[in-house]
């Protein structure tokens, strides 16, 4: 672990969280580092320790497996690059991942690349973010309400407090049921 160097909060955190890897052969921890290594990740990064974490609960053929399956719904060699460095990924079961790049293409109508570049978005919750954030921004787009063009990305990536301060709050006035639209969706009903 210090080879790969984790801080000692890293490695007592890693030893707590992921307990199996003290059990595993060394040959097995050094062929995750290496898989770690070349997705391009540097050792001694926050992204290192979270990949890593991510590679010790997968094996060699789910983690191939992934990489297909994000082939197979179209991504190129280098988004696939791109996408494979969010650890998430490799934790998703294959139909989240199916399901919420599906959403984030046809419904979000974001290309592949946008969504390759912006990866962290394919680990979040389809149900809970995702969705509600989508809807409301298209409700507040539809009315003209934006004077700027917001991301999908941001829209979708900015904290809870921020989202509704941003976007449900200061909307609040001129859409007064927007935030029982927003939690509303948030547990699968639509008002609107």
């Amino acid at each position: 672990m210090r080879e790969c160097q984790f801080s000692n909060k890293r490695i007592d955190a890693l030893l707590i969280n992921e307990g199996r890897v003290i059990g595993r052969a060394l040959n097995n921890v050094k062929y995750i580092v290496k898989r770690v290594e070349e997705l391009g990740v540097p050792r001694g990064s926050r992204m290192f320790y979270r990949t890593f974490r991510c590679l010790c609960r997968v094996n060699a053929d789910i983690f191939d497996a992934k990489i297909k399956l994000l082939g197979s719904l179209g991504f190129s060699g280098s988004e696939l690059s791109a996408i494979l460095k969010q650890p998430l990924v490799f934790c998703l079961s294959a139909k989240n991942l199916c399901e919420t790049v599906d959403f984030l293409v046809k419904v979000a109508c974001c290309e592949l690349s946008y969504v390759s570049r912006h990866a962290s978005m394919i680990g979040l919750s389809i149900t809970k973010i995702l969705i509600p954030r989508h809807y409301v921004m298209q409700l507040i787009m539809d009315r003209g309400l934006l004077n700027k063009k917001i991301y999908f990305y941001f829209f979708v990536s900015i904290s809870e407090r921020k989202f509704l301060e941003k976007f449900i709050s200061s909307f609040q006035q001129r859409m007064p049921k927007l935030a029982d639209v927003y939690f509303s969706a948030s547990v699968g009903k639509f008002l609107y």
